[in-house]
């Protein structure tokens, strides 16, 4: 389990060394602001290309370990490469190839965690909650900031400083997957799986049913809506706050810190008000905060804002992979985790960071806005789903 927490810590500050700043960095080389939000969407972009493949290879019998070994060290090649262009096209290009390296990391370390929790409850040992696991991705997410901060507080170091340290984690990544535990040894195929057919598409299946299909919509309209958040709050807090460059990370950290009591408290809350009430919460938290942004460029609202940052984790980052995995069989569950990230994480960048992109062109502020409406209607949707049918507590054995 130590390999496993190390995993999620060092994908994660790779993560906290590039998105607190990467549109900062984009505008460092001359990118406008819609600019800005075409590169962004490059990383939807590459969503929608690897995880599904990337997946399906690991379900299909090779070695996740190794996969993901190779993809960390393609994406810290990728990172130098982006350091050595210009040019908008070219820029976008070496961001597209980082993020297709990158973004599948995620669901298959998703996938490797979850095979390991099912192999301790097979030894008879009690399996680790995702979310007590998932942790030291938020606590890996936060050192990179303390680093940043004493590099960029010099003038004359650029932001392209943030991909040496990226590149520098993504190294470290892949050494660390020589000490994740082995998969599960793959059964010989039965005749019910060769009728099934290939993962990718039982997992697709899976999601058509309720209630992973309303889950999925909803959590689409939420990515899209948070997309611009994400792109856009660090050239808020410069262009409109006038908060120095060098304190972005660590404005960001704040919320990442609180981050933690809300991930270690997840099971508690779920076990005592129940999905519905930490989803359609959380979500009317996420709007009231995008609120606050469009409505006041002050700094005690841009900063202050951060202490709820939290909630939006939960529903975003920590309650997907579990309740998809309580939803997996054995044979695509590495999938099903891929398949998720194409069809509602990618998808809904793209279309987010897209839209967010053209509104940034006119108004940062209006950017928040947008945000805050789309997280209504997200909320909207859930709650008007789980009014309709009983909700089933999905979450609850994992905590």
């Amino acid at each position: 389990m130590r390999a496993i927490r190390a995993q999620y810590f060092l994908s994660f500050a790779v993560m906290g060394s590039l998105l607190p700043y990467i549109s900062v960095y984009f505008g460092e080389r001359g990118l406008d602001r819609s600019q800005i939000g075409y590169a962004t969407a490059a990383a939807g972009v590459a969503v929608i290309l690897s995880p599904v493949l990337v997946t399906l290879v690991a379900d299909t019998r090779l070695d996740p370990r190794r996969l993901m070994a190779l993809l960390f060290l393609l994406a810290a090649a990728t990172l130098g490469a982006l350091a050595a262009t210009g040019g908008f096209w070219a820029t976008v290009v070496a961001w597209l190839l980082h993020s297709v390296a990158f973004v599948p990391i995620m669901p298959l370390q998703d996938g490797i965690n979850f095979a390991a929790q099912r192999q301790r409850e097979s030894a008879g040992l009690p399996p680790a909650a995702y979310h007590k696991v998932r942790v030291w991705g938020t606590v890996g997410y936060i050192l990179p900031s303390v680093l940043l901060y004493w590099f960029l507080r010099r003038d004359a170091v650029n932001s392209g400083i943030v991909l040496a340290v990226g590149a520098a984690f993504a190294v470290l990544g892949a050494i660390n997957t020589l000490w994740l535990p082995a998969a599960p040894t793959a059964r010989p195929p039965a005749p019910e799986d060769e009728e099934r057919g290939v993962p990718t598409l039982e997992a697709a299946r899976a999601l058509r049913r309720r209630p992973l299909f309303v889950f999925c919509v909803a959590t689409f309209l939420l990515t899209a809506g948070v997309a611009g958040y994400y792109s856009y709050y660090p050239i808020y807090l410069v262009e409109r706050v006038g908060i120095d460059r060098q304190w972005i990370g660590l404005i960001s950290s704040i919320g990442v810190v609180l981050e933690v009591g809300y991930v270690l408290g997840f099971g508690r809350l779920e076990r005592r008000f129940g999905l519905k009430a930490v989803m359609v919460g959380g979500v009317a938290t996420m709007a009231a905060r995008m609120t606050l942004l469009a409505m006041f460029t002050v700094p005690l609202v841009a900063v202050g804002t951060q202490v709820v940052h939290g909630a939006m984790v939960l529903v975003m980052m920590i309650a997907p992979p579990v309740f998809l995995n309580r939803h997996a069989g054995e044979g695509y569950r590495h999938s099903i985790q891929g398949v998720y990230t194409v069809a509602v994480t990618g998808l809904g960048r793209i279309a987010g960071n897209l839209l967010a992109g053209v509104v940034a062109a006119h108004s940062l502020s209006a950017v928040f806005a947008w945000s805050a409406a789309m997280c209504a209607a997200a909320g909207v949707l859930l709650a008007v789903a789980f009014a309709e049918a009983k909700e089933k507590k999905v979450l609850g054995a994992e905590c």
